[in-house]
């Protein structure tokens, strides 16, 4: 599905295969590659339309982890640009596990 929204030569490093929800849109699917961070949403039965967001590593400027609740544990990720913030929710293993892919990441890219 992610396929079509990539460049020439760049590949999937990272695929969550569980949904997150984006600010306050429900059902994307977080895609990290060597470039970019891509959250692709597919909506509807017989006639499939896509939503996609992304992200250039290039311009991220912070990545932020915050933990809500005591037993039923959620997490939310702020990712920051110069001209935004992103808030992607999800399971607290989901978010975890994708906030350890971006890190690395980054550390990679901005060397």
């Amino acid at each position: 599905m992610v396929d079509k929204y990539l460049n020439d030569g760049e590949r999937v490093i990272y695929e969550l295969k569980y949904s997150v929800k984006l600010d306050d849109d429900e059902g994307f699917f977080p895609y990290l590659t060597d470039y970019r961070l891509i959250f692709l949403k597919q909506r509807g039965l017989i006639f499939k339309k896509d939503r996609m967001v992304d992200i250039f590593l290039k311009d991220l400027i912070g990545a932020t982890m915050n933990e809500k609740g005591l037993i039923f544990k959620k997490r939310h990720l702020e990712l920051r640009t110069p001209h935004t913030t992103m808030r992607v929710y999800g399971k607290d293993k989901h978010i975890l596990d994708f906030h350890k892919e971006v890190s690395k990441q980054l550390m990679n890219f901005k060397r």
